[in-house]
């Protein structure tokens, strides 16, 4: 007996952008952290499935943010 597997498309966008857009919880605090890393997978994941990122995410203002992070001295 095969097993058909789905792929929800949508599930994944709609995941994508709670949780980019989700910052008063206690999991967005706690993993600071890991902010540029999941800026990096979730840019990517929305790519990967075809997303304009100026249109379903906020690219100016992601990569405004990523440049607040960098170090003026170093350029790290």
């Amino acid at each position: 007996m095969q097993m058909e597997e789905s792929f929800y498309y949508d599930k994944h966008v709609k995941y994508i952008k709670k949780v980019a857009s989700d910052t008063e919880s206690f999991e967005f605090l706690v993993s600071q952290y890991l902010r540029m890393s999941g800026v990096y997978w979730g840019m990517t994941a929305m790519s990967i499935l075809g997303k304009d990122m100026n249109v379903d995410m906020d690219g100016p203002g992601i990569v405004e943010w990523v440049l607040t992070c960098q170090d003026p001295v170093s350029g790290g």
